[in-house]
């Protein structure tokens, strides 16, 4: 990975110039100090894939600038403007359950917002989720979209692709694995369908409040999961461990491994993804989840721990629908 670190740098120092040093200017976008940024730099400290985005974004660089020519790290990336829902939702379906049907497979999850194919425990909520892509992000259809209805579920695309979902998250629920929650996971999609209300895209009054109300569901489902340390609410899948998230700037991965295979998604603003399948990718971002843990409050096995997270995620989820409305 020393190549794309060099290569991310010397991107980051080709733009324009601004008052003060790169140094510092990088330091203030990583909230890192100047040593932790000279290190980097040098190559002596690996830059973290989260903190690659970082720059990335802030600096108006992208992914594919980074990676052209990376020969075997060379990413599935689909061009922010031809990526689509279904890109995603293919992608992942294939290689969920192929992990699923291999040895000894296991998931890490990275978890800042929750996946459109967790929220398949609502398909009313993950219905809405793809509404909002293909409306707000999708250039064939941006703006054309007639309102959202419960019945757009049942749309011939969208119910393959809700279906599809469904799919996925029956194979992964049966894959061990190993969560990294926050309070904040359900923040993107209350925000969503505040936004499609307030343009008015909804053809009930009530249907905001409904998908709301499906947030919570799913939230319960969840508390349900950790109680349990399984990946299934109904505690028939795959053992699950959860950790929160407190101390680290949350990101969107999702990392599968088996003696067959493996695979590493990173999230650039769903339905954008970066997918990586070279061995030596996941196994550094494995490597880095794994050393999160020792600074993470453990949730499963634990009732004090699972209790008090969930109600403190009841009072974000709360608090960010009253800020709503």
């Amino acid at each position: 990975m020393n190549h794309l670190q060099k290569k991310l740098f010397e991107l980051a120092s080709s733009g324009p110039r601004r008052k003060g040093s790169e140094v510092e200017r990088y330091a203030e976008i990583l909230n890192l100090s100047r040593s932790a940024v000279y290190d980097r730099i040098n190559g002596k400290i690996s830059i973290s894939l989260d903190e690659a985005a970082v720059l990335l974004q802030t600096l108006g660089l992208s992914w594919g600038e980074l990676l052209e020519g990376a020969g075997s790290t060379q990413p599935t990336r689909p061009r922010s403007l031809e990526t689509t829902p279904e890109d995603y939702v293919a992608s992942l379906h294939k290689d969920v359950l192929l992990l699923a049907r291999q040895k000894m497979p296991q998931t890490w999850h990275e978890c800042s917002a929750a996946p459109v194919f967790w929220l398949k425990h609502s398909r009313l909520l993950a219905a809405f989720k793809f509404y909002f892509w293909f409306r707000v992000f999708h250039p064939a259809h941006s703006g054309t979209l007639p309102l959202f209805t419960a019945q757009w579920a049942e749309v011939g695309q969208i119910k393959r692709l809700l279906d599809q979902s469904q799919t996925i998250l029956a194979a992964y629920q049966t894959i061990p694995g190993l969560e990294i929650w926050s309070h904040q996971m359900f923040d993107r999609t209350i925000a969503r369908i505040r936004y499609i209300q307030g343009i008015e895209g909804f053809s009930q009054q009530d249907m905001a409040l409904r998908l709301l109300d499906e947030v919570q569901k799913v939230a319960r489902r969840m508390e349900r999961m950790a109680k349990k340390g399984n990946k299934s609410p109904d505690g028939d899948g795959g053992t699950m461990i959860v950790y929160e998230n407190r101390t680290f700037a949350s990101g969107n991965t999702l990392v599968g491994k088996a003696i067959g295979g493996q695979f590493l998604y990173m999230d650039a603003g769903y339905p954008d993804f970066v997918r990586y399948d070279d061995a030596n990718v996941v196994e550094d971002r494995i490597g880095r989840l794994q050393s999160m843990l020792r600074h993470l409050e453990v949730v499963s096995y634990s009732e004090r721990n699972c209790n008090v997270f969930f109600k403190t995620l009841q009072e974000h989820i709360d608090y960010q629908i009253k800020r709503g409305e």
